[in-house]
């Protein structure tokens, strides 16, 4: 299996990154809710990715190459033999033959197990590209979320829903088919304790408009994208070119990957928080977990969000 390499180029911050990174809130959900130290590590994490891509992006692409991405490059650059790279080479440079992995460094997986409240994560890292696009530390790119899903969806809904109910930023969910209006009236998405965050399912993002289908052309926003991708891979056969508009749509922004399984290994490359079912186990974690009695008044009393798990607590 690939190894793990983003994750170790960003557990700690580069010493140039500016102090207002630093100073994000990663700690709160909303007003009075605590996220955890896994959680909060992953969102830190992110943010020195991020820091990275748009502020020293060759010092990013060096240290992966110095990391040992050169045994991967078969499977991380796409190649004239390859099934997307007619498609990939209409927005892409090609250089020897191939579409460098460079190209795809604007990435990073959060392979975080069942659990252990990685939609917590994906809301509040909305929040963060708010701050940072609203101080223009970022481009002020449209934001997508993307799950195949309608039970995911709804789950997102609701974490946005309480978002809302406790903290300062207000985040306005609108389906996809709706950005092309809206982008014709509102050309700013961000506005003043507001952000306006798209929503669909990834399995329907295709190369065609038909019913439910929705073509990535529709949407391509110049790839101006941060794109937030929650368990969107099904593993079918339309997969791996479904994939290509996932980044097609970020080519000009930036694409975050959710997933408590991963097993491609761009996603396991670009790793940039490991928290999987073995850590989160080891971690005390998972269906074995066990808390006390008072413990556990104090775990509802604090509000911490990470409810899939406790379905398996023994209590003592």
């Amino acid at each position: 299996m690939a190894e793990i390499i983003l994750e170790n180029i960003c557990k700690t911050a580069h010493p140039e990154m500016p102090e207002f990174y630093k100073n994000l809130d990663t700690k709160t959900f909303g007003i009075d809710w605590t996220l955890f130290d896994f959680q909060r590590k992953a969102l830190e994490y992110a943010l020195n990715a991020i820091y990275l891509y748009f502020n020293k992006k060759e010092y990013l692409i060096t240290n992966y190459r110095t990391s040992g991405i050169a045994q991967y490059d078969d499977e991380l650059s796409v190649h004239k033999e390859d099934s997307n790279f007619n498609l990939l080479s209409e927005y892409y440079s090609v250089e020897d033959g191939k579409i460098d992995f460079s190209n795809f460094v604007n990435r990073a997986s959060f392979w975080m197990a069942t659990g252990s409240g990685k939609t917590l994560v994906i809301v509040k890292l909305i929040e963060q590209l708010y701050q940072l696009a609203s101080k223009d530390f970022i481009p002020k790119n449209d934001i997508l979320l993307l799950a195949p899903k309608p039970e995911i969806l709804k789950q997102i809904k609701e974490h946005i829903e309480l978002f809302n109910k406790n903290g300062n930023l207000k985040i306005e969910l609108k389906d996809l088919r709706e950005w092309e209006r809206i982008k014709n009236g509102q050309l700013n998405l961000y506005d003043a304790n507001t952000v306006t965050v798209f929503y669909y399912r990834s399995d329907n993002i295709t190369d065609v408009d038909k019913t439910e289908l929705l073509s990535y052309k529709t949407v391509l926003n110049n790839g101006k994208w941060y794109v937030l991708l929650d368990e969107a891979h099904k593993g079918d056969s339309e997969d791996s070119k479904r994939q290509q508009y996932y980044t097609l749509l970020s080519k000009n922004g930036f694409l975050f990957n959710f997933s408590a399984t991963f097993t491609d290994t761009i996603d396991i490359v670009t790793t940039v928080y490991n928290f999987n079912l073995k850590k989160f186990i080891e971690a005390g974690y998972g269906k074995h977990i066990r808390i006390s009695g008072e413990q556990f008044k104090d775990f509802i009393k604090r509000k911490i969000l990470i409810l899939p798990m406790m379905k398996n607590m023994k209590l003592y």
